[in-house]
């Protein structure tokens, strides 16, 4: 299932559809599903390819142990201008070491408190204890 067919239907989520559609767009156009070509990608999907990577290699999966900020930032470079957005992707590189020492800074605990708060700021919706998400008041 594409994630564009998960979010269909949801109202709060109109506004991201091109974003989900096109993140796996490549800037030099070998991406999918479009094969759009630099510019023609829309720019919060260009955005999104970035920060999409780097979550995905900093971040531990079943199947690979998180990579180091370094490495990470290596990798991606060597995808600059064929992945990435090059101007994006510069302005990229000068904040993700601030971003990444933020992130890590915090523990489970932390995060979740803040994902509840922007769950109810952004789209007024809140967790019950047993985890479900509902309607705020």
């Amino acid at each position: 299932m594409l994630g564009i067919e998960i979010v269909a239907g949801n109202p709060w989520l109109a506004g991201a559809e091109k974003t989900i559609r096109h993140h796996h767009e490549r800037f030099d156009g070998k991406g999918y599903p479009d094969g759009l070509i630099g510019e023609a990608i829309p720019l919060a999907a260009r955005i999104f390819a970035l920060v999409d990577v780097f979550d995905a290699l900093t971040s531990v999966r079943p199947y690979k142990p998180a990579l180091s900020l370094e490495e990470t930032l290596s990798i991606m470079e060597r995808e600059d201008a064929q992945h990435f957005d090059p101007k994006i992707h510069a302005v990229f590189r000068q904040v993700a070491p601030v971003l990444y020492a933020q992130g890590q800074s915090r523990d489970h605990a932390q995060w979740s408190q803040e994902l509840k708060a922007m769950l109810e700021r952004y789209f007024k919706m809140r967790t019950t204890p047993e985890g479900a998400v509902t309607a705020a008041e």
